[in-house]
């Protein structure tokens, strides 16, 4: 059989994406992924013009402004559910004024992420009697968690949104992009589904940075993409 010189190209960790949105009680259809631009908002406003609005944005959502001139990062709270066709967005009193032009992605990343981890395991029954030579086993059922370690900063719209669904009981959407697989790929295979907020650890030691780990246990696990290929 052959085989290549070259072991295949392996995919680094550190180019991993993950994104968050909360979702409506009782309700799984994947957002569209968008990108919200906005107009100039004051500091303290509690509204945000906006381009972009695509999918229902709910209550509890937390997103990231990044103004492409100076890479400056401005954190928004929604209040109230936008719609689809929303021109504007309610938000909680903003700490800092949100300059033209700054841009939200939606589903907004998880930022400060040192590991994305998806752990599935199958519960199996053992078959063993009297009147047969070998045991065997029978799948029951299977269950995945989703662990994200990383780091605190006020302007994760990740932290927010999971930790809004946490205190409220609803799920989360959440996606896992690796990074491509070479030059001929526009991003690596997409991982996504929904789930619970099961844990938001916070630990705060004197000689470290304060820390933020998530754990979701996932409720629907959708198809995984394959990596897409550059036209």
């Amino acid at each position: 059989m052959p085989q290549p010189k070259k072991p295949a190209q392996a995919t680094r960790g550190k180019l991993t994406e993950v994104t968050i949105a909360l979702m409506p009680q009782g309700l799984r259809t994947p957002p569209t992924t968008t990108s919200l631009t906005a107009s100039t908002a004051a500091k303290g406003a509690t509204s945000i013009t906006v381009t972009g609005v695509t999918s229902e944005i709910q209550a509890g959502q937390a997103l990231l402004f990044i103004d492409a001139t100076d890479d400056s990062q401005y954190l928004a709270i929604v209040s109230t559910k936008a719609a689809a066709s929303a021109t504007s967005l309610t938000v909680l009193a903003l700490g800092e004024a949100i300059p033209t032009g700054a841009v939200a992605q939606y589903p907004p990343r998880f930022m400060l992420r040192t590991s994305a981890d998806l752990d599935t395991s199958t519960d199996t029954a053992e078959v063993d009697s009297m009147d047969h030579n070998n045991k065997d086993f029978i799948p029951l059922g299977s269950s995945t968690e989703f662990s994200l370690e990383g780091m605190y900063t006020h302007y994760d719209p990740g932290r927010h949104t999971c930790l809004f669904a946490s205190r409220n009981k609803l799920e989360i959407y959440w996606t896992r992009t690796y990074g491509p697989p070479n030059a001929k790929y526009s991003r690596g295979e997409v991982h996504s589904g929904f789930g619970l907020v099961t844990n938001v650890g916070e630990p705060n030691s004197n000689d470290d940075m304060v820390q933020c780990s998530v754990t979701i246990q996932v409720t629907e696990r959708l198809p995984d993409v394959l990596p897409t290929p550059i036209a």
